[in-house]
């Protein structure tokens, strides 16, 4: 699943619903969190992905971050797409190169997906 986003930096491109880690927050509560404020669902974390390194354009800057991505099972709720998102799809492996990723980190993260 991708979710186009709405919002700058990078607007109408694809992106893996998730976001910046709160303080004290873990990987599995903060990717809780996201899917409910982004997707408005409960979600059931499971394995790590990967980690994948990027950039996050910030103020004119590139700043370096550390994608960590994880498997889910939806368990509550229906897919409803929040202000900073303007769809949501899923998509093959093949349609990968047919559309605009955010940056390599995602593309890299949702074909590893593919391999499980």
């Amino acid at each position: 699943m991708l979710t186009k986003r709405a919002i700058e930096p990078c607007k109408n491109t694809w992106d893996i619903p998730g976001g910046f880690m709160e303080p004290g927050e873990t990987a599995y509560l903060n990717a809780i969190r996201e899917a409910k404020e982004e997707l408005g669902v409960q979600i059931r974390p499971g394995m790590i992905i990967g980690t994948f390194p990027a950039t996050y354009l910030y103020k004119e800057v590139d700043i370096p971050i550390l994608g960590i991505s994880i498997c889910a099972k939806i368990i509550e709720g229906k897919l409803v797409p929040a202000d900073d998102v303007s769809d949501i799809e899923y998509f093959s492996e093949e349609e990968l190169d047919s559309i605009e990723i955010m940056n390599s980190a995602v593309k890299n993260a949702y074909l590893e997906y593919f391999k499980l």
